[in-house]
């Protein structure tokens, strides 16, 4: 915040004005507030005032205005850094929220969208030390979650028994049965802040019974089986058998027929990867991590034939994850990427942690990024549209299955030597349920849509708008719908300015017009790809009207150019000591950090 000043009967802000985009907080003096030329309060130091507007995006509401004899100071938080404290203090409050109800061993083993809308309808509630919670006898009607203090609880003599601190849930019982009692007495050992989950919200969210929410839960858990809906969870589940190991037992052999998968109920079990990775080329770096073009031998079929195959490996330094505070993605990047497989999509084959690194096997895509091609060659509008369609085909396959992407832009697109595109760096992507928003401002700039621009959460409506810059982007050449000087010049215009179609975007056709029109919608809901039909919306655009969707996702088309025949390279970096060392890994322990992803 910056500190400002306003001379006596100045206007800190104007009723009705649109272009004011701050919210204050009085420093010294003191000022009127003004409603239709009516003065309805004065503010003192320490009053908060102009957050209305900033809220809910619309004009202001009343007049401010310095008063007294001298100057007024206050400070000012302009509209970008305030969405974003309040989008990071949203997300900071929402997993703080869940990591506490995820504590519980009964409540934990639910779906990961229950359990968060199971979080979500906790109540916070205080107690003073001494002051009873409940007592034995009493109808439980919520068990508790401590998110501050501890509880006594007091068996009938009086005695205690049990202690529960922060991240401790108790009460489970009134959620098992329907005319559970408490069988203890339980007390605010010290001032307490409990989260409350009554029977009436749980039964909504997740059914009659808690054993019934429990069914096939290990299932839903497994990213593989993340676009089921629960009929078919429960189906599968039914289809389940317990099977036992002892220590040291072999569960899978390479070269097995794959008959079956495992899911762990109980223990651990280790993945035993031998060390046949070689080093062929250093492909690049970004942010902290590096890739490599290797080969691996891999067994294929009963008979135990090896061959090497080429795969890229991306190597992460576990280090750099925790400085800068991104350890949640690598889980979410891993647990997404398992769960696709399409091929428009890079393949992820294998993810695991060496030497306090972890590493991912991917696919192996010679060609070139999108964005150099589209730097270096000039794309006709059919060709453009033979792209964007496949981009379309990526979004409506992720959103069946509950991943919204976050990050559509040409550099994360590779046109590989096929002449078709495969998607990349899946860092931002995350799952999200029918219906769930999330806070977190992340992507590019240049392709935000305005909600994530604001504080209200998005989901996946986000990937269309995105669509639709990158559709304006190729037409055009590598011009932009929405672009500034500034970060804040970029959002200005994305949530107040329509869509221009200027310069090299003059010359596009009306059905592209049209196109980017519905996916460059501002309101979320009225956005193409959104609406009832979905992505099918997007497809019966009447830009696509002579493409056979069928033929483009069986890879029939003949693509308007390929990275060889085009004669684009893309030169291998050099190898380093360092490079070297890294692969293959010298082994599996991780000295520093072996107490990180376990499931790795």
């Amino acid at each position: 915040m910056r500190e400002v000043s306003f001379e006596p009967g100045e206007a800190i802000v104007t009723q009705g004005a649109r272009d004011d985009d701050a919210f204050y907080v009085l420093a010294s003096g003191t000022a009127n507030v003004v409603v239709d030329g009516s003065t309805v309060k004065t503010l003192v130091p320490g009053d908060p005032f102009g957050e209305v507007s900033l809220m809910y995006n619309t004009e202001r509401t009343a007049t401010v205005r310095a008063a007294g004899t001298s100057k007024c100071r206050a400070f000012e938080l302009k509209r970008e850094r305030y969405d974003l404290v309040r989008a990071a203090q949203a997300d900071a409050d929402a997993r703080r929220r869940l990591d506490l109800v995820s504590a519980s061993p009964t409540l934990r083993a639910l779906d990961a969208t229950t359990l968060r809308r199971v979080a979500e309808s906790a109540e916070p509630q205080r107690y003073r030390a001494g002051e009873t919670i409940f007592v034995r006898g009493d109808v439980g009607d919520a068990l508790y979650v401590v998110e501050v203090g501890i509880v006594s609880v007091h068996a009938a003599g009086g005695e205690e028994v049990r202690r529960f601190g922060v991240k401790d849930v108790f009460g489970e019982v009134a959620l098992l049965n329907d005319d559970g009692r408490r069988t203890a007495d339980a007390i605010a050992a010290t001032d307490c802040v409990l989260l409350a989950i009554t029977r009436d919200a749980f039964t909504a969210i997740a059914g009659p019974s808690i054993k019934a929410a429990l069914h096939g839960a290990d299932i839903a858990n497994v990213p593989l089986f993340a676009h089921l809906d629960v009929k078919q969870i429960a189906a599968l589940a039914e289809a389940t058998r317990l099977v036992k190991f002892s220590d040291g037992d072999e569960v899978i052999r390479a070269g097995m027929p794959p008959e079956c998968l495992f899911i762990v109920d109980e223990g651990t079990f280790e993945e035993v990867v031998p060390p046949s990775l070689k080093l062929i080329a250093t492909l690049g770096s970004g942010g902290f991590s590096r890739v490599f073009h290797v080969t691996a031998r891999v067994l294929i079929g009963t008979n135990g034939a090896k061959v090497r195959r080429s795969y890229a490996l991306k190597v992460v330094p576990i280090e750099q994850m925790v400085k800068n505070n991104v350890v949640h993605n690598v889980r979410n990047e891993r647990d997404v990427m398992m769960a696709l497989d399409h091929p428009f999509i890079t393949r992820l084959h294998a993810c695991f942690k060496a030497a306090d690194h972890v590493y991912y096997v991917l696919d192996l895509i010679p060609g070139l990024e999108l964005y150099w091609c589209m730097q270096n060659f000039e794309f006709s509008e059919r060709g453009a549209a033979f792209y964007v369609a496949q981009v379309v085909l990526m979004l409506e396959y992720m959103h069946e299955r509950q991943v919204s992407y976050r990050d559509v832009k040409p550099e994360n697109l590779m046109l590989a030597n096929d002449g078709y595109l495969r998607l990349v760096d899946f860092g931002l992507s995350k799952f999200l349920a029918p219906g769930e928003r999330t806070f977190t401002f992340c992507g590019t700039p240049l392709y935000l849509a305005p909600e994530i621009w604001g504080h209200g959460g998005h989901d996946k409506a986000v990937d269309w708008w995105a669509l639709g810059c990158l559709a304006y982007e190729l037409a055009s050449n590598g011009t932009l719908p929405f672009h500034g000087e500034t970060q804040g010049d970029i959002r200005k215009k994305i949530l107040n300015e329509p869509v221009s179609f200027d310069g090299a975007a003059k010359r596009f056709s009306p059905e592209l017009r049209a196109l980017v029109e519905g996916l460059l919608q501002k309101n979320q809901h009225k956005r193409l790809g959104v609406l009832r039909d979905g992505a099918g919306g997007v497809k019966t655009s009447a830009w696509f009207r002579d493409l056979d969707w069928i033929a483009l996702a069986r890879m029939e088309y003949p693509p308007p150019f390929t990275p060889d025949a085009a004669g684009g390279s893309k030169e291998a970096l050099r190898i380093t000591p360092r490079d070297q060392e890294l692969v293959p890994p010298p082994s599996r322990e991780c000295p520093m950090y072996g107490d990180m992803f376990p499931d790795f």
